[in-house]
């Protein structure tokens, strides 16, 4: 019962953080579509008139990556130490 939990806990803090993900993908349309009717991006980076649809993408890509990879990291090394605190799931 325990570890059924502590899983479901732990899938529960991974998907939030997925969730939590969405945040900056809705912020990086606002600048792409504005950008569209304005011709002008605030972040160099997605700036489609400069580097391209292609690279704003993978920049964007990249940044996601640098971010979201580390979050899940850390939500995985939690999950770890969370198995080797608790005695009764380290028994089974």
């Amino acid at each position: 019962m325990v570890t059924q939990f502590h899983a479901t806990l732990n899938l529960q803090r991974s998907a939030l953080s997925t969730i939590w993900a969405l945040y900056p993908l809705a912020y990086l349309a606002y600048p792409l579509i504005r950008g569209e009717f304005t011709r002008r991006y605030h972040y160099p980076f997605i700036d489609v008139n400069e580097v391209g649809w292609t690279r704003a993408m993978t920049n964007a890509f990249l940044i996601a990556i640098a971010f979201l990879g580390p979050g899940w990291l850390i939500v995985w090394f939690d999950s770890l130490l969370g198995r080797s605190l608790d005695p009764t799931l380290s028994a089974k």
